[in-house]
């Protein structure tokens, strides 16, 4: 299968994203299915988390002869931002990646 990129170096969608608090802290699952974790970036900002990355294509793109009959999965690069209230210790957040979820565990501050 030919993975190319998208030639657009700006976000072209949002992912599905959860946010909740447990007892613990503060969870964010977001929904990243078909994204190879070394094209996922996780940056903290001040108060914000920001994620991106890429879904990269799984066919060849829009060549002759390619007609889709439903177009529902977004592709190429993607960004979202996220507030984290005060009263979460972002220094200490941990991140994991299995089957599809990113998942953001903030805990609250000592």
């Amino acid at each position: 299968m030919d993975m190319s990129r998208e030639p657009e170096k700006q976000p072209k969608w949002i992912p599905h994203t959860d946010v909740f608090v447990t007892d613990a802290g503060l969870t964010i699952l977001i929904e990243l299915a078909g994204i190879r974790k070394e094209d996922l970036e996780l940056t903290v900002e001040g108060g914000r988390l920001r994620i991106k990355g890429d879904r990269l294509y799984p066919y060849p793109g829009n060549h002759a002869g390619t007609t889709h009959l439903i177009r529902e999965i977004e592709f190429g690069m993607f960004e979202t931002v996220i507030e984290v209230p005060q009263g979460y210790d972002l220094t200490r957040a941990k991140a994991s990646y299995a089957d599809g979820l990113f998942r953001i565990e903030v805990p609250k501050q000592l």
